[in-house]
């Protein structure tokens, strides 16, 4: 079974959408789940046997990430971080899925995952964190 995290996100639910279309197995968490409380994320895991897990979860607001900085960085990265302490501690593969905020805007696309970071944006900056 997967375990899909942000799954009422935009992004989640088209995860979500790909995954019931396959006839995958998975189990979809959101808000009720606080990845930033890595206590909260060792109870709900505790007795669940995930083969894989999927994040989707993210602070998206750009602009107001400007002035709300800690609670980008707090979801962004260390949420991230403990998703990551969970997945080690149960032997469980990660797929985290970041933005191309990472980059600054200045090449054409396509981006390759070799591209060199360079974000402009708290945002950007925070999604970058997580993903180290």
């Amino acid at each position: 079974m997967i375990w899909l995290i942000g799954s009422k996100g935009m992004l989640g639910q088209e995860i979500a959408g790909l995954l019931k279309e396959n006839s995958m197995d998975y189990c979809g968490t959101d808000r009720e789940t606080d990845i930033t409380d890595l206590e909260v994320l060792r109870a709900f895991i505790k007795d669940k046997d995930f083969g894989w897990i999927i994040n989707c979860s993210a602070y998206t607001a750009v602009e107001k990430a400007e002035e709300e900085q800690k609670s980008a960085y707090l979801i962004n990265e260390t949420g991230v971080m403990n998703i990551g302490q969970v997945a080690a501690e149960k032997d469980i593969p990660v797929i985290h899925l970041s933005t191309d905020y990472v980059f600054n805007g200045k090449k054409d696309l396509p981006l390759t995952e070799e591209e060199p970071t360079d974000p402009v944006s708290v945002y950007g900056a925070s999604k970058l964190a997580g993903e180290k």
